[in-house]
């Protein structure tokens, strides 16, 4: 996000444990490392624009604010206003706006997807076989999960 601070990248640098941090960014926007395994999640575009629509919709003043506050790269995050519908048709005419294009980040995931330490899932797959999905994702992770904790897992985890 653009409005990461000094002071929590030194957090980040401080853990020693495992961790994990969630982006929207393409590939080539991260330093990549052979050391760590990724997984990105693609989800339909025009699932993704009505997702973005409604957080932006509902966003407050505050979060617009840290959005653009100092140390920003690139244009301001305009306040979304207007119907759901326009917002969708400019979000496919800009290529993504108001934020990265989902092509080229899709894109770039893909372009990767070969590489042992990359892991491509799809939104649905998750929504059809969560507790397949978790399986398959600790072992990506080299996570041993149990009966009883792969159970507490799965239910933490659905959309409900």
């Amino acid at each position: 996000m653009r409005h990461a601070t000094p002071k929590r990248a030194a957090a980040l640098d401080a853990q020693t444990h495992r961790r994990f941090l969630k982006t929207h960014l393409p590939v080539d926007a991260l330093v990549f490392s052979s050391k760590a395994k990724y997984i990105h999640i693609g989800r339909d575009g025009r699932d993704a624009a009505w997702s973005l629509h409604n957080h932006l919709s509902k966003a407050t003043d505050a979060y617009y604010d840290l959005f653009n506050s100092s140390g920003r790269v690139g244009p301001p995050l305009e306040r979304v206003s207007g119907a759901a519908t326009e917002f969708y048709r400019r979000w496919f005419q800009e290529n993504g706006y108001p934020s990265l294009s989902l092509w080229e980040t899709v894109h770039s995931w893909w372009d990767v997807r070969a590489l042992p330490n990359v892991k491509l899932i799809h939104f649905n797959e998750l929504k059809a076989d969560l507790a397949g999905s978790v399986r398959n994702i600790a072992t990506f992770l080299d996570i041993p999960i149990s009966g009883r904790s792969f159970s507490k897992i799965v239910e933490h985890c659905t959309f409900a």
